[in-house]
């Protein structure tokens, strides 16, 4: 297995990924609670390259995972490679 690594996003390819997996990772808590005024869900890939964040990840070679937020065991992939 691939070992969780520092994603770079000023990388536009591993950006859109992480923007894929943020989207449907918060959609999916905006149903949750009732809610889709979430920041994230609107959130642009200059945004998330710019927002000074640290990311983490791994490639599976079927697409990138990252933890979903507030899941430490779960993983979410985007269908992007990066």
């Amino acid at each position: 297995m691939n070992a969780v690594r520092p994603l770079d996003v000023s990388d536009a390819a591993t950006a859109q990924a992480v923007v894929v997996l943020q989207r449907e990772a918060d959609a999916v808590e905006a149903a949750l609670i009732g809610s889709n005024g979430i920041p994230a869900l609107t959130q642009s890939l200059e945004a998330v390259q710019a927002a000074g964040e640290d990311w983490l990840g791994m490639s599976d070679g079927e697409g990138l995972l990252v933890p979903s937020p507030g899941a430490s065991s779960t993983l979410a992939r985007s269908t992007s490679t990066a």
